[in-house]
């Protein structure tokens, strides 16, 4: 989930990061947070990302980015 940590309505979308034991980024992608509706000062959102379970492999971490659009 993404929270409105503003005092203003934002949307945009999750930059996704997958990572490496050696914090090496193996895979990106970017999905749209709360189906691209705005989220109020305060409010949080959801955002779904499904890929194939090949770019999952020697991945232990992730690195969430939101981009305001």
């Amino acid at each position: 989930m993404i929270r409105n940590e503003t005092s203003s309505k934002i949307k945009g979308y999750a930059k996704i990061k997958f990572l490496n034991s050696k914090g090496d980024i193996t895979h990106t992608t970017k999905c749209f947070v709360n189906d691209r509706a705005y989220l109020n000062p305060g409010q949080a959102g959801v955002f779904e990302y499904f890929t194939l379970p090949k770019n999952f492999e020697g991945v232990i971490d992730f690195d969430v980015e939101f981009i305001e659009n």
